[in-house]
């Protein structure tokens, strides 16, 4: 009796060794299996809010659970940055944020957590044009004649943006930097009064996002001079690049991507990297982004991570030549 008690724990135990050898344990629940927080530290209604929107609601459709949009804006998006990179990392609370994400280390003192370290980088969902932008009344059509307009004229003029450090910020001070251009910052608390003041001739000029710009420059009020780099934007497909005009490597863009908390298991984030890469794919989904004034890209999770250790050296340096301080 004894020795077939043995030989049955002996059996069983080769049974277990076995079965972990082929991965056959217990079964894993399947991810996700429950409502999925994708948190956008910014305000309802804003190109993140809309992005995170588009694909928050074809990433449920595929998944077949809730995929919850909260708003958590605040402190130039690291309110809800940092309730990210503190949270659980299961893969149910996610981040959607983008350029002030490589912005902020280098123009917000005491930052709360550490991109490279606290975060688990998905995928770049798109890439969005930043347009330079004029006042109607200004005789300036063209890049050139924009340049030569504020060089005529050094220190007298001035540009809009909506807040210190915001990408369209330090995207017009590379343009600066890059140009030789003598104009002067008037930093907005947000963009709708600034491009008031822009229409109406008290600014001189703005970066802004392509769909942004558009509604004013149909109406008249406003010129887009230049928008995009490389190729042009279905939505600016009239707007030269400014490549086109001669200004090689100038990229005053912005990126979105997804973001988890760091050790997030590698089995979860391939399968939110390729999940997500699905839904932009997904051609009712691109159409909305690029109305939108995106342009999908779609990168692997180490892609991302080598976008985010590039842009934090390229913009760290624009930051610091043009001395940079947040609000």
């Amino acid at each position: 009796m004894l020795h077939r008690t043995a030989v049955s724990l002996s059996n069983n135990l080769l049974l277990i060794l076995l079965l972990a050898a082929t991965g056959i344990t217990e079964a894993q629940p399947i991810y996700p299996n429950r409502a999925v927080r994708l948190i956008v530290p910014y305000t309802v209604g804003t190109s993140m809010d809309l992005a995170a929107r588009t694909v928050g609601q074809k990433a449920a459709e595929l998944w077949g659970v809730p995929v919850v949009v909260e708003n958590r804006p605040g402190a130039g998006g690291n309110i809800g940055s940092d309730a990210v990179a503190k949270s659980t990392p299961d893969g149910y609370t996610l981040l959607l944020n983008g350029t002030t994400l490589v912005i902020n280390p280098h123009v917000i003192p005491n930052m709360p957590f550490d991109l490279q370290k606290d975060f688990s980088p998905v995928i770049q969902l798109v890439k969005g044009t930043l347009a330079l932008t004029v006042s109607g009344s200004l005789p300036a059509r063209t890049l050139a004649e924009f340049v030569a307009h504020i060089k005529a004229r050094p220190g007298q003029l001035n540009y809009a943006s909506p807040g210190n450090g915001t990408p369209h910020h330090v995207g017009m001070e590379l343009l600066k930097t890059s140009l030789g251009l003598e104009i002067v910052h008037v930093p907005y608390k947000g963009t709708g009064t600034a491009i008031t003041d822009l229409i109406g001739g008290r600014v001189t000029a703005m970066l802004l996002p392509t769909p942004v710009a558009l509604p004013q420059e149909k109406d008249g009020q406003l010129r887009i001079l230049a928008a995009g780099t490389t190729r042009r934007s279905p939505l600016t497909a009239h707007v030269p690049t400014f490549e086109e005009q001669g200004q090689r490597g100038l990229d005053p863009d912005y990126w979105i991507g997804i973001f988890a908390p760091a050790g997030l298991p590698d089995d979860i984030l391939r399968k939110l990297n390729t999940d997500f890469a699905a839904t932009i794919a997904h051609p009712a989904t691109r159409e909305i982004l690029e109305k939108q004034g995106f342009i999908t890209t779609g990168t692997t999770s180490e892609a991302m991570t080598r976008i985010i250790v590039d842009d934090l050296v390229r913009w760290g340096n624009v930051v610091r030549t043009a001395k940079i301080k947040a609000d």
